[in-house]
């Protein structure tokens, strides 16, 4: 095939992508909010999905409409437990970590693909330290537990107990989803 291309001026527009870590953090916050929240998001990913999903399954709403955009009613009536299917979104599962354990939620996430090997140190080191039980669960140990994991699911991770109020000190080098995320779950905590 034989493709000319002549020098011409650029014209034309360009729709900008919004930012799926600005996004995550949005819906996380609204969802903690103390009235619903409208939020304009243009196009919706997987790891996106998964928020919206662990946010229903904490006991928010999400309602879809105008095509583009979210109404997000937050969590109210907090579950004693809970199911958070993470994908392979590792914002996702890092911001729910923090929350699940704020709000003391029994806490299964399934995790998929290559989610398992990404690095949740020093995160799990403080949480444990503050009051939580982190473990994970392999295929058959979902199963044993009554679920009935996707083929895409490799891993659980399951958190127990609840964060207590106090000092936090992270190491953001890691990752600043770990601050984002202990952010927008402490406050929750009494003291």
């Amino acid at each position: 095939m034989d493709i000319s291309i002549f020098p011409e001026k650029l014209h034309g527009s360009v729709c900008a992508i919004p930012s799926k870590s600005h996004a995550h953090r949005l819906m996380v916050c609204a969802a903690l909010a103390d009235q619903p929240t409208h939020i304009v998001i243009p196009t919706i990913c997987d790891d996106l999905s998964a928020t919206i999903s662990c946010i229903t399954g904490f006991g928010g709403e999400i309602e879809h409409c105008y095509g583009q955009a979210e109404i997000i009613t937050p969590i109210r009536n907090v579950p004693a437990s809970a199911v958070a299917n993470c994908g392979e979104s590792g914002s996702t599962l890092r911001f729910f970590l923090p929350l699940a354990g704020a709000l003391g939620v029994d806490t299964t996430f399934l995790l998929e693909g290559r989610l398992p090997y990404r690095p949740l140190s020093p995160l799990w080191e403080e949480m444990g330290r503050s009051g939580c039980c982190l473990s994970w669960l392999n295929r058959a140990q979902l199963q044993a537990a009554g679920m009935q994991p996707s083929r895409a699911v490799t891993a659980g991770l399951r958190l127990s107990g609840a964060l207590r109020p106090g000092h936090y000190r992270i190491d953001g080098g890691v990752s600043s989803q770990f601050i984002s995320g202990l952010l927008m779950a402490l406050p929750l905590l009494d003291g």
